[in-house]
């Protein structure tokens, strides 16, 4: 079997530095769901690692959305939870409804998305 074309193996090796191959992790947080979780590496989100989590479209309901999914998935983790957002739009009580409480959170409000 031949190898890969250079460009295809420089692909893969930069798609695997993306997804944190190689780094150590504290684990993963898995969904429970094994359509999802077999395509995420390690069959989970990493624990101790930034994720980036937005709503499909522009609309606030759909920001309000990505919060509270993110809230649920935050509220299984023990311990504070670091929270970042380009603008005041953070609905405490939002989160505490999705298990997530307003004492466990760190609101960081960065300005814009270089900053955050």
């Amino acid at each position: 079997m031949s190898s890969p074309p250079p460009g295809l193996a420089y692909l893969r090796a930069q798609i695997a530095r993306t997804e944190g191959e190689g780094r150590r992790t504290s684990g993963v947080l898995p969904f429970g769901l094994p359509d999802l979780d077999r395509r995420l590496p390690g069959g989970g989100l990493a624990l101790g690692c930034l994720h980036e989590v937005a709503g499909g479209g522009n609309g606030a309901v759909d920001g309000a959305a990505a919060a509270c999914f993110a809230a649920g998935i935050a509220a299984r983790l023990p311990g504070p939870v670091l929270w970042c957002v380009i603008q005041a739009d953070l609905f405490a009580p939002g989160l505490a409804q999705a298990g997530l409480p307003p004492g466990r959170v760190i609101h960081v409000e960065a300005g814009d998305e270089r900053d955050v």
